[in-house]
């Protein structure tokens, strides 16, 4: 949904087609990396904050500042703090410990209800290793998932996108979106993912970033049997699969 018919995509040591002066380059990430591709080619490095800011804002624990809409879900930095969690009983029955950099259903690990096994405590040893915390909250059985992208501007103006469907596997990765139709999501869960949206702009503006983004939220099934919402499960400061927000540079001739 990203790449259009247009687009000329970049691989490692693959030819590309000359560029136009019009030409308008963009980075999945402008990571260290990807900025160098653009610099080997010659061609014009895309707008983007500094590598400490992306690592920052894309860790879950930026996000889990923003606040954590789970029952007794938490970000933690110690190991004995971790094990005292999981050990306690889950309000599903199971615990889910995230990693603070994971995707499509990556860096996670389910805690069963008789508690952690071996296996279990190392996963979450060396996760902390890391040194950005982890995030511990219950298994829950999602619904439906949702998502919006937004464009935040360097002067914390921002465009923000239609409210996607997104459709996973059972592993959690990501198969692909579609525009939500409006009796999707009820009036409290528009208004829950929206003041989330707003509350991660006003966040990243502050830390510096400025670019694509989106959300993610999700309807679950509550401990109690009734449906319960949680508007930001994740949040991507980059491009992401789905992407499906304004996309300014466009104003241009894509590259």
């Amino acid at each position: 949904q990203l790449v259009q018919s247009a687009d000329v995509v970049l691989e490692a040591d693959e030819p590309y087609p000359p560029l136009e002066a019009q030409d308008v380059c963009q980075a999945w990430c402008p990571t260290p990396r990807a900025l160098g591709t653009f610099r080997e080619r010659g061609l014009p490095e895309p707008p983007g904050p500094a590598l400490e800011v992306l690592r920052e804002v894309n860790s879950r624990a930026f996000s889990a500042k923003l606040g954590q809409w789970l029952p007794g879900a938490a970000l933690l930095h110690d190991m004995d703090a971790l094990r005292e969690r999981v050990a306690q009983p889950s309000p599903t029955g199971w615990w889910l410990v995230k990693r603070a950099f994971g995707f499509a259903g990556r860096g996670r690990r389910r805690i069963p209800p008789t508690g952690p096994t071996p296996d279990d405590l190392t996963f979450c040893k060396r996760s902390l290793q890391e040194g950005h915390g982890v995030q511990v909250e219950p298994w829950v059985e999602r619904l439906q998932d949702h998502s919006i992208h937004a464009w935040l501007f360097p002067d914390g103006t921002f465009e923000e996108g239609p409210v996607l469907l997104q459709r996973y596997d059972s592993w959690g990765s990501w198969q692909g979106s579609e525009v939500a139709p409006p009796e999707t999501l009820g009036v409290e869960e528009k208004r829950c993912l929206r003041d989330a949206m707003h509350r991660a702009v006003h966040a990243l503006h502050g830390r510096g970033y400025h670019g694509p983004l989106g959300i993610d939220g999700y309807r679950y099934l509550g401990a109690d049997g009734g449906q319960a919402y949680n508007p930001l499960s994740d949040l991507n400061a980059r491009f992401t699969m789905g992407y499906m927000g304004p996309q300014p540079f466009r104003d241009k001739p894509p590259a």
